[in-house]
């Protein structure tokens, strides 16, 4: 979130450009703790957690780019970099109510859970 606060304060491109590098350093160990959070919150059923994680990861490659050049075309790009912010202030509450406990591994068939 700093990365984009620099990005959407800066005046000059250089300072955009650390902003953007800074960005990107704070991002760059989303996909592997989110997939080991994934792994650890689904047992016996990683591959679908797998599965999902990389579904959502592509989905937001896709739309993200193009949602914020949308949301700049409307309403300019100063403001449309506030949707970055608002998207990170989101995901902070989120993963601080997010229960930390894994979830219980999948009954076998045929068994009665305990």
């Amino acid at each position: 979130m700093i990365g984009a606060g620099v990005v959407w304060i800066s005046t000059a491109p250089a300072v955009s450009a650390l902003g953007l590098f800074v960005g990107g350093l704070g991002t760059a160990g989303l996909w592997p703790v989110g997939l080991d959070f994934a792994f650890a919150s689904s047992p016996g059923a990683q591959l679908e957690a797998s599965a999902r994680a990389t579904l959502g990861s592509g989905l937001a490659v896709l739309v993200a780019p193009s949602a914020l050049g949308l949301a700049s075309d409307a309403v300019g790009v100063m403001s449309a970099w506030l949707i970055i912010l608002a998207l990170g202030a989101v995901a902070l509450a989120v993963v601080s109510v997010t229960p930390r406990q894994p979830a219980q591994p999948p009954a076998e068939p045929g068994r009665q859970p305990s």
